[in-house]
């Protein structure tokens, strides 16, 4: 019996999840689960939801977009793009030191994406954490500069480092 029917064979009992309920599914997202599994909730209503976020996000509604990404981010705490979509939330916010965390995390599980680190100096910038920035923006520009297919945000990147060293050369 999985996590999610023993939860719900204690719930239909009209019983409260007990410790030791609380506890196997503890188990269950230490062996690698994740909380959907517990939940019940499947990967085609957590990607709704995701759209529903992304259509929100697209209509200038960020604050209802952070919710709802951070709810696909409960449920699913490796769905890449519901923690690159909370970043970028938080970025446009204006809550640029909370963004760096799920902008990391999104780093972390695809290093192949230069999105997140992009964004997370562009964070370190808005904060005034320009030495920071550069050297992320650095960073993205030797790891991915032969990528061809990262060619505009590379660009942006070496761009926006060359403008920054020579802002602090002027001033």
């Amino acid at each position: 019996m999985n996590a999610s029917s023993q939860l719900s064979n204690r719930q239909s009992n009209g019983q409260e999840p007990d410790v030791l309920g609380i506890a196997e599914i503890f188990g269950h997202l230490l062996q690698g689960g994740i909380a959907r599994d517990v939940i019940g909730i499947d990967e085609n209503e957590n990607e709704a939801i995701y759209a529903l976020g992304y259509f929100k996000y697209s209509n200038g509604k960020y604050a209802d977009a952070l919710k709802l990404f951070q709810l696909v981010v409960l449920h699913d705490h490796l769905h890449r793009r519901g923690l690159k979509a909370i970043g970028s939330c938080l970025h446009i916010l204006q809550r640029h030191e909370e963004a760096i965390k799920p902008l990391g995390l999104a780093m972390l599980l695809d290093p192949a994406d230069p999105g997140p680190a992009f964004q997370i100096a562009e964070c370190m910038l808005c904060t005034g954490k320009k030495e920071n920035a550069v050297v992320v923006l650095d960073k993205l520009v030797e790891e991915f500069g032969q990528i061809h297919e990262h060619a505009g945000i590379i660009k942006k990147a070496r761009g926006l480092s060359e403008f920054i060293k020579f802002k602090k050369i002027i001033d």
